[in-house]
This record gives C-alpha cells, structure tokens and sequence, in this order.
C-alpha cells in the first residue's frame, strides 16, 4: 500500500514521460482495486476490520485528498473513490465521521486550495 498508493500518486504525477507515467499509474489502481476487496472480505469498519490500524491512518491520508488532487493535478484518474470504489468511499466517511483524530486533522480548505 505505501509504495502503490501513498507514493504511486506521486510516482505517476511526477513521472518525466509518457512512458513512466503509464508504468506507473496502473499500480495505484490495482492497489485501490485491492484494498477495495479487502475491505469488503473483512467487513470493516477498517481495511483489516474492527480495530484501526497504521494502514488506515496512512491510507486516509492519501484517499482524503485523492479525488481532488491526485485525480486532478497528478492525473491518476482511471477512476475516483467517489464513482469507482464504494467500499473505499464508503470507508473514507466512515473515517472521517467515526474517527476524531481523522476529522480534527483534515482540512478541506487545504487540500482544495493547496494553502500552505
């Protein structure tokens, strides 16, 4: 997960051709196709199931701003959460509703707007 997915939006955006951008986008979708399953295997709440995890806490922090910025500045965007995984979306609100530390620490202004 943390090479696919936290770092493979970056080793896709940040790719220096057409040739390792393509190399390097399919694994963040395969790793998103996988974590999908596992959720839905494991019966969550979270990716390995009723106890939070470093997974999820790293996994958050990635997904929370996939949508707006991977899919739109890094151009992963063979899918969304919101429209291609809804195990995936569904946990990320489960994450942001359920978990304190998750919600007190996202700041959607942030991530739109790219405030430093």
């Amino acid at each position: 997960m943390q090479s696919d997915v936290n770092a493979g939006v970056y080793k896709a955006g940040f790719a220096s051709s057409q040739e390792d951008y393509d190399k390097n986008v399919i694994p963040v979708f395969g790793a998103l196709n996988k974590l999908e399953k596992m959720i839905a295997s494991n019966g969550g709440p979270f990716v390995l199931g009723r106890d939070l995890t470093e997974l999820d806490i790293r996994l958050y922090a990635t997904l929370i701003r996939f949508d707006t910025v991977y899919v739109q500045h890094f151009k992963c965007n063979l899918g969304t959460i919101r429209h291609d995984y809804p195990v995936l979306n569904n946990w990320l609100k489960g994450m942001y509703w359920n978990v304190n530390a998750a919600r007190e620490s996202t700041d959607f202004l942030h991530i739109k707007e790219n405030v430093r």
